[in-house]
C-alpha cells in the first residue's frame, strides 16, 4: 500500500503519533476526530503507545478502531509506518524527510491570522470611508465645506498609514517565514513554509489592490 498525493481527493490521511502517550488518550483523540474533523478521512495511521505498562494495557483497547467511522492502521514503529507511506510524505520526527517544527508553525499561523485580521479591518475602514464620501453632501458655505474636507483628508491619511504599517509588517513576516537568505529558491522550502509564504504573498497583493 503506497498512498499517493494525487489520491488525496479520496480523503485525508492522518498520522497519530502516540508513542510517548497513553492508550486512554488515543481513545479520546479518536472520539474527537470522529466528532469534529471537517473532512472525509481515508485512513488513520496510529503509532501506538510504547512502554511496558502501555503494552500490557493494549489488550483492552484492541477493539478501539471498531467504533471509529474511519479505517485505522496500527503501527508498532515508524519503520512499519514507512511500509505504507514514502519518506517524502512524512516529517522527520517519524522517520521522513519533511522538515517541520510545530511550535514554529503555530507562531507563523498566529502571525498570519493577526495580519489577516488587520487587513480585513483596514479593508472595512476603506469601504466605510468610501461610503461616507458618497453619502456626504457638502454645504454651500466655504468654511463648513473646508472643515468637512479637512476631516475627510485626515481620515484618508490615517487609513493610508494603516495600510503602510500593515504592509511593512507583512513584508517583515514574509522575510521571516521565507528565509530568503538561507533558501533563495522556493523549491528549498518545506511544504508548510511554502504554504505560509503563499498565504502572506496573497494578503500583500490584496493590500496593494486596496491601497
Amino acid at each position: 500500500m503506497d498512498l499517493r498525493l494525487e489520491e488525496s481527493h479520496k480523503g485525508f490521511v492522518i498520522i497519530v503519533d502516540r508513542r510517548g502517550d497513553k492508550w486512554s488518550s488515543v481513545r479520546t483523540l479518536f472520539l474527537q476526530i470522529s466528532s469534529f474533523f471537517p473532512g472525509l478521512i481515508r485512513v488513520v495511521f496510529l503509532l501506538k503507545p510504547e512502554g511496558v505498562l502501555q503494552r500490557a494495557l493494549e489488550v483492552g483497547y484492541r477493539t478501539l478502531s471498531e467504533n471509529c467511522s474511519f479505517k485505522v492502521i496500527t503501527c508498532d514503529s515508524s519503520i512499519e509506518l514507512r511500509r505504507f507511506l514514502r519518506a517524502e510524505q512524512l516529517t522527520m520526527d517519524i522517520g521522513g524527510l519533511i522538515k517541520y517544527n510545530h511550535l514554529e508553525w503555530v507562531q507563523h499561523r498566529m502571525d498570519i491570522e493577526r495580519m489577516k485580521s488587520s487587513a480585513t479591518a483596514i479593508s472595512q475602514s476603506l469601504n466605510d470611508f468610501g461610503r461616507v464620501l458618497r453619502e456626504t453632501e457638502l454645504p454651500n458655505d466655504v468654511e463648513s465645506t473646508a472643515r468637512i474636507l479637512q476631516i475627510q483628508t485626515a481620515e484618508r491619511d490615517a487609513i493610508k498609514e494603516d495600510f503602510r504599517i500593515s504592509a511593512r509588517k507583512g513584508m517583515a513576516l514574509l522575510r521571516a517565514v521565507r528565509q530568503i537568505e538561507a533558501k533563495p529558491q522556493h523549491e528549498l522550502l518545506s511544504p508548510t513554509r511554502l504554504h505560509n509564504v503563499t498565504a502572506i504573498e496573497r494578503m500583500l497583493v490584496q493590500l496593494g489592490k486596496n491601497s
